[in-house]
């Protein structure tokens, strides 16, 4: 197996992590998993997104992992998604996953096109240090000296971010630096629910 194959093969498993810590909170949001404590599940589930942001910063690691490591050799001990992504941002500027839609092409032997999701409808690199952020703010206890935390915000707007994960995530691409070849993700094709990875390479016509 390649290297380019291998290190698309680990994305997807953290993808298929991603999607199972997806079910946990919609099972919160659905009322078929609970603590005693209401408290308690918004600070489970924003614990569950916290954990997805560092996913998705640990798969941009991952499929930049060869030109990284040439860069810092401590890579393998990163785990603060926003330090990851400042890092990998300075490596290559146009790392993060860039959502799709596929239409059916027009062009001969072509069988789908990509055309882009417009940022306001995903999770934007600007948004995901906001939220990792906010989730970080419900993993310490609150100080009672402090400002109160406005709890029915973090609830209102679960489904809000959740969604706006889904469409960053659904299908998207991933522009590897200096290279003539990208990753394809699908996280369900065909009524199959576990994530296929492609690799697309460029061709002169």
């Amino acid at each position: 197996m390649d290297k380019r194959t291998a290190s698309l093969n680990l994305y997807c498993n953290l993808m298929n992590e991603i999607k199972r810590r997806d079910s946990v909170i919609r099972s919160f949001i659905n009322g078929n998993c609970s603590t005693p404590y209401p408290m308690t599940n918004i600070e489970s589930i924003y614990l569950q997104i916290r954990k997805i942001l560092e996913l998705i910063a640990l798969c941009s690691l991952v499929a930049h992992k060869e030109e990284y490591s040439k860069h810092n050799e401590m890579f393998v001990k990163h785990t603060d998604a926003r330090k990851i992504l400042h890092s990998i941002e300075k490596i290559n500027p146009d790392f993060y996953p860039k959502p799709i839609k596929e239409v059916t092409s027009t062009t001969p032997g072509v069988i789908n096109d990509f055309t882009s999701i417009p940022e306001s409808e995903y999770l934007s690199k600007k948004e995901f240090i906001k939220l990792y952020e906010k989730c970080g703010g419900l993993m310490h206890a609150e100080n009672p000296y402090g400002s109160k935390r406005d709890i029915k915000h973090y609830e209102d707007n679960v489904k809000v971010w959740l969604g706006k994960i889904v469409r960053l995530l659904n299908s998207h691409t991933i522009q590897l630096v200096n290279a003539n070849w990208f990753y394809l993700i699908h996280m369900q094709e065909n009524g199959r629910d576990d994530v296929h990875g492609y690799i697309f390479e460029k061709t002169s016509l």
